[in-house]
Formats: structure tokens, C-alpha cells, sequence
């Protein structure tokens, strides 16, 4: 992935007013052509490329875990001896509840994100995960995420369940498979976006990716109040390479970069470190990734219609609405 290629795919992903997901998930690709000051084409044949030769299997919906009683918490624990990440993948896999996203990182770190309905129910998960993992050291914390009082109707939920796979899929194939019409469906899916109800994040095949590497940049702060100098900070040294980021919380941000080599790592460490008020910075890159964001979902939106199918590979193609 060059510069332009990261450019884009942080237009696709990220809110630039929240560095969150973007809500947005059918965003023309006239309207970044213009952001990036770029050819339509070039944008939709970079996406192509993306989707078909590169790094990115396909992509996942999500939903505003507000509207489900979720919240999002980001746990970092290492594994003992790192030889055994593999096995303790497959326990987690299959373990907790809400499993969103996992990160493979280089050492004998990882990351994971869950979705968990209370802060006792992702304290047992830690728990089980330094016993799992024989852990010295498990962090966690919560990422807060955008209200949303949006009232799901039950079309609403079948029209969630058809984008899984696909978040440009046209609406007209949409509502010819629901038996609605493309008026409703435009409109309902678009009352979706405006509320912040929905988001989408990529299937990485990290193995694809060339002359780059991706890192999870976590920043505590000595205290709160330094929270908004530090974060202005690292988004002023590393926009170019900034993806998706969470600020919300106060003790805390998590960013996500493309870097151009792994000589960066410890650059990108040591000038964050030396921002006032970085009390600890972890810079993890990122070896492999499994994105479980449809499968977290796939039981909810099977309690509220009875036709969702289960999830399967992903498909490359992407149609722009």
C-alpha cells in the first residue's frame, strides 16, 4: 500500500471529525476523488486493486452496539511462551462471548476487542485470558462509542442483515430480495446512516501487504488532563499514516497507522513518548488479523428476523451505489 492507497482506505473507514468509523459506509467515490483531489477512477480502480489483488478480502457491517446493549473494550495481553499464540487463538475463538477483532502482533503480544454488555463480564475475560495465555500483564479499556436512539424497525433489520457482506450492494438488488421497494430501502438505510447506526471495517489478508506495515499506536496519559494536548499531538506527527483512531476515552487512545517499514516502529515509539503528558506508549505491528464483526451480529439479528443466513466468505466485488 503507497500513500495514495492508505488515503483512501482511511476515507472509506474513518470519521475525520471523530477519527471513529466512518458512518457513512456507502460514500460515493466521487466524493473522495474530491477530498484527495484524484480522478473518480483512479479511486475506484485503486479500491479494485485493493479488493482483488491486495490486502483487503472484503468487508464486514457492523452495528452501532448502542442499539444492542453492547459496549466495545480493547484488551492487550501477552502470551507465555509466545510459540503458543496460535493455540491460544483457537480458545479465544471459541471462548468469549462478543469476540470482534483479533491482532497477531509481533512478540509476544496481542490485542483483541470484544463486545460485552458490563464491565464484570470483560474482567472474567481477562481473567480467563491471563490463565489461557499465562499473561504477566493484561491491559484493558473501554472504547466508547457514538449514542444512537435510532428505533430499528423490523425492515430496518433485514436490510442490516442483506449489506453484511457488502456495504455498496445496489439498493435495488437489496429490495428486490426483500420485497420492498427502492424508495423504502434508500430511505431507511439512509435514516441508518445519519444516525450513526451503522459502520464497516475491511477483511485484512496482512500477507497481501507490500512495502508497508500496519500498527496499533495505544497511548495512556499521566492524567486526563493532558488528554487533548496528546492527542492533537500524535494526530499533528502522524495524520499521513493515521487510519482509525478512538479519543472518546479519557484515559486513553488507540490509532491504528499504516507505517512505511519496520524501522518506523521505534521512531513512531519514541516521538510519542516524548509528547508531555505520554505516561505509557505501546506501538504494536500487526502480523495477522481476524475480523469476527459479522459473526458478533450474526445472533442478534437472528432474534430479530428468522431468515439471516450464516456468514461465509466474504466477496471481493464491490459495487459503488
Amino acid at each position: 500500500m503507497d500513500k495514495l492507497d492508505t488515503a483512501i482506505v482511511r476515507e472509506l473507514i474513518m470519521d475525520p471529525s471523530t477519527l471513529m468509523f466512518r458512518q457513512d459506509i456507502r460514500r460515493p467515490y466521487e466524493s473522495i476523488s474530491k477530498k484527495l483531489n484524484v480522478s473518480e477512477d483512479t479511486v475506484r480502480n485503486r479500491v479494485r486493486e485493493l479488493e482483488e489483488e491486495g490486502p483487503i478480502k472484503g468487508w464486514r457491517v457492523g452495528i452501532n452496539p448502542n442499539l444492542l446493549g453492547y459496549k466495545f473494550y480493547y484488551i492487550i495481553f501477552d502470551v507465555r511462551p509466545p510459540s503458543t499464540k496460535s493455540i491460544v487463538y483457537e480458545e479465544l475463538k471459541s471462548a468469549p462471548p462478543g469476540l470482534m477483532w483479533l491482532a497477531d502482533y509481533y512478540g509476544d503480544c496481542s490485542g483483541i476487542v470484544v463486545a460485552s454488555k458490563d464491565e464484570e463480564s470483560v474482567k472474567r475475560i481477562c481473567d480467563r485470558i491471563s490463565r489461557l495465555a499465562h499473561s504477566e500483564n493484561v491491559t484493558w479499556a473501554y472504547d466508547p462509542y457514538p449514542k444512537c436512539n435510532l428505533r430499528f424497525l423490523e425492515n430496518d433489520w433485514k436490510i442490516v442483515a442483506s449489506i453484511q457482506r457488502n456495504p455498496r450492494r445496489p439498493y435495488s438488488e437489496i429490495a428486490s430480495e426483500l420485497g420492498l421497494s427502492t424508495r423504502t430501502v434508500r430511505r431507511r438505510l439512509e435514516r441508518m446512516l445519519e444516525e450513526r447506526a451503522l459502520f464497516s471495517f475491511p477483511d485484512v489478508d496482512f500477507k497481501k501487504l507490500s512495502g508497508s506495515i500496519v500498527v496499533d499506536l495505544v497511548v495512556f496519559y499521566s492524567s486526563p488532563d493532558y488528554k487533548k494536548n496528546v492527542d492533537n499531538e500524535v494526530i499533528s506527527k502522524f495524520r499521513d499514516n493515521l487510519i482509525f483512531g478512538t479519543l472518546y476515552d479519557r484515559n486513553h487512545a488507540w490509532y491504528l497507522l499504516v507505517l512505511p517499514n519496520l524501522t518506523m516502529v521505534e521512531q513512531v515509539r519514541a516521538e510519542t513518548s516524548k509528547i508531555p503528558g505520554a505516561k505509557t506508549v505501546y506501538v504494536f505491528p500487526i502480523v495477522d488479523f481476524l475480523n469476527l464483526v459479522g459473526e458478533v451480529f450474526q445472533a442478534d439479528l437472528g432474534g430479530k428476523i428468522s431468515n439471516v443466513e450464516p456468514l461465509v466468505e466474504s466477496s471481493k466485488k464491490s459495487t459503488s451505489p
